[in-house]
This record gives structure tokens, sequence and C-alpha cells, in this order.
């Protein structure tokens, strides 16, 4: 698929708490699909996790931790957000520096530009996926 048709695909799919695949996800399940579609690498699975479960997102965000590097706002980067200490939500930026993320129950996967996504949360960090030889995998 190429980038249009990709982010086609992603924007009909529907919320679904747990969810990690065209069916319905959650803001993790879209962004481990749209990481794989855009560079190969599929992010680990971690069934179920939830922003309404603390523990299980914290486990998830801890887990992910050694695979990624915080970085600058760029392409392909995952865009994090936190409440206090606690990672609540993840996006994905696009090539074109918007980010798309499934945001909640009510809504299916979007896109907003950056200054928008941030006002979701009140911390938004930005990180790059590491390659196995230690790399990262944004594109610059």
């Amino acid at each position: 698929m190429n980038l249009e048709e990709i982010i086609s695909t992603a924007l009909r799919v529907p919320y679904v708490p747990g969810g990690r695949d065209l069916d319905g996800w959650d803001c993790y399940g879209s962004v481990r699909w749209l990481y794989h579609q855009f560079t190969g690498v599929l992010m680990p699975e971690f069934p179920a996790i939830s922003h309404k479960e603390s523990m299980s997102t914290q486990r998830a965000a801890w887990a992910v931790h050694d695979f990624v590097e915080e970085c600058d706002f760029q392409p392909l980067a995952l865009a994090a957000q936190y409440k206090g200490r606690r990672w609540v939500h993840i996006g994905l930026v696009l090539p074109d520096r918007r980010i798309i993320h499934a945001f909640d129950d009510s809504n299916k996967t979007t896109i907003h530009r950056r200054s928008m996504f941030e006002m979701l949360a009140p911390v938004t960090k930005y990180y790059q996926w590491k390659t196995l030889d230690g790399h990262t995998d944004c594109l610059s």
C-alpha cells in the first residue's frame, strides 16, 4: 500500500479498547499497525492495555522504553502523551508532520496538527524506535 492507502485504511478503523487490528484498535494498536506499514517493524503487541487501567499502561510503557529513545518532533516519531509521569496516549507523526491517532470510544482514528494533538494532554514527548542494531528509524 502507498502512503495515501495506508492513511485512508487507518481512518476507517473504529476505536476498540485493547484492539490491535483493522476490525478495531486503541491508540497503541493504531500506532503499532501504522508503524509496521511504514517501516516493516512490528512493535510488541501488549494486548488489552487501556488508558483507563494505569498499571497495564505503565507496564507496556516501561517495556517499550528499551526500544525507543527520545527525539525531536519528526516524521515516524511516536508521539507519547503523559499526565504527570503516567503515559496516557500515543500517536504517530506522519511524513507530512501531522499526527494520526485513535483517540477514544466515540471517535475513529483521526489526524491532528501537532498543536491540536499536544492540547490533549499536559506533556507530549516524541520517541524514535531503535532497530535491532541500535540505530533509530525516524525519517529526517
